[in-house]
């Protein structure tokens, strides 16, 4: 019957639990961290969002006030002033 078990080896079942339990901590952890993350990206794709519409808004107004300095170009030249 010795010979049965002579290459048993041996392992310590409370040990075996508590490593499962913490690799399911550091798993739970570690998905905490991630919904963490994924909520500071959605911020940040949010923030990107209102940055790209305020640029397009710099745009247009980038644009009307171009249009505004030929039509007083024009203007200038129209009396005889040209600018350099």
């Amino acid at each position: 019957m010795g010979r049965l078990f002579a290459d048993f080896e041996f392992y310590d079942v409370q040990a075996t639990r508590k490593e499962i339990q913490d690799l399911k901590d550091e798993v739970s952890g570690l998905k905490d961290e991630n919904s963490g993350l994924k909520d500071e990206n959605n911020g940040l794709k949010d923030e990107n969002s209102v940055l790209k519409d305020e640029n397009n808004g710099l745009k247009d107004e980038n644009s009307v006030l171009k249009d505004e300095i030929t039509r007083y170009k024009k203007l200038l030249e129209e009396n005889g002033i040209v600018l350099k």
